[in-house]
């Protein structure tokens, strides 16, 4: 993906290195799981009358712009039932790979509350939310430390990305171990970034990644305004340019081989 000591020389972005992220961006294929309110008594109540339940994906059907509004909407609500679907939502579509009926315990979990953690009620979510700024996104990952499925880097960081996609990115185990025998980033400050969220070396290493990806993005984009054919998308779709998730989404898919 990136030559040796890219991090060490700048992070230039050469035309190959742009095209091998925008080749890697087109192959992300995340399924298209998540959660929304149900039309009548879901599997999940959330608080006043309203429960969720889930929505399964057709084959084909991926991880889009769409689901990305729609769960950044959910989670910056100023309605604290929204919050809790929003945070059970992203749960649900995490662990969705491990199989829907895996899937949803986890998103039992979080709302029930799991091995010490509280149930998620929400309110408390809506507090935690409301703490969690772009202007720290270590900190932001803290934020989430006492929710129930949250406590560790893999999903407090998908709730910290799909908040503010622009900056932030997801890290998790399959990247994390990826990078630990990437040499181009040996050393880096992002190395060794999972653990609980509430201890400071795993935040600051948190927030480290997103920078490396947030500055990524931004060349990428300077690339674009300059004339370059650096736009992801791939079919029909109308070229993209990048954010934060969208560079990590990239190294997933990379990683995935």
């Amino acid at each position: 993906m990136f030559p040796k000591n890219f991090i060490l020389n700048g992070c230039v972005i050469t035309d190959q290195v742009a095209q091998s992220l925008v080749a890697q961006r087109n192959r992300y294929s995340y399924p298209k799981a998540h959660m929304c309110f149900a039309v009548e008594a879901g599997p999940l109540h959330l608080g006043d009358t309203r429960s969720a339940e889930a929505v399964h994906p057709m084959a084909g059907q991926i991880t889009d712009l769409d689901l990305d509004r729609y769960h950044t909407k959910l989670l910056h609500s100023n309605d604290p039932v929204e919050n809790l679907l929003g945070t059970i939502s992203t749960v649900f579509w995490g662990f969705y790979t491990f199989g829907p009926r895996f899937a949803m315990i986890r998103a039992t979990r979080h709302r029930d509350g799991y091995r010490g953690k509280q149930a998620s009620t929400p309110e408390h979510v809506a507090e935690c939310l409301r703490a969690c700024t772009s202007e720290d996104l270590g900190a932001a990952l803290g934020q989430l430390g006492g929710l129930s499925q949250l406590g560790r880097t893999p999903f407090a960081s998908k709730v910290i990305a799909l908040m503010y996609p622009e900056k932030a990115g997801v890290l998790d185990n399959k990247i994390a171990d990826a990078l630990a025998v990437s040499s181009w980033a040996e050393g880096a400050p992002f190395q060794k970034g999972i653990g609980d969220v509430r201890e400071l070396r795993y935040q600051h290493r948190y927030a480290a990644w997103c920078d490396f990806l947030s500055t990524i993005s931004g060349r990428l984009n300077v690339g674009i305004d300059d004339g370059a054919a650096w736009h992801w998308g791939k079919g029909s779709t109308r070229p993209q340019r990048w954010r934060a998730i969208d560079v990590e989404r990239a190294l997933f898919a990379y990683f995935s081989d």
